[in-house]
């Protein structure tokens, strides 16, 4: 679900709240967090090889900073 969702919108960036595949959303949130905690070294599902697999198909883990940057980008751009 996850690259499909990436080959209709180019990128992994799931948004927290899907309307279209809360299933999704909910996943990546918990991915996302298991990460987060494996950072941190407390127990966590998710495992290094696990966070490797979703970095090659192009996994967001900070959708904030990710939208940031995008938004930064927009008005570079408008700037220009």
């Amino acid at each position: 679900e996850l690259r499909h969702f990436r080959k209709m919108g180019g990128r992994c960036l799931v948004p927290h709240t899907y309307p279209r595949n809360p299933q999704l959303a909910r996943w990546v949130k918990r991915q996302r967090r298991q990460y987060k905690l494996l950072g941190e070294g407390k127990v966590s599902t998710m495992t290094p090889e696990r966070a490797v697999l979703l970095e090659q198909v192009g996994f967001v883990w900070d959708s904030h900073e990710a939208s940031w940057r995008e938004k930064i980008a927009e008005l570079r751009g408008y700037r220009a």
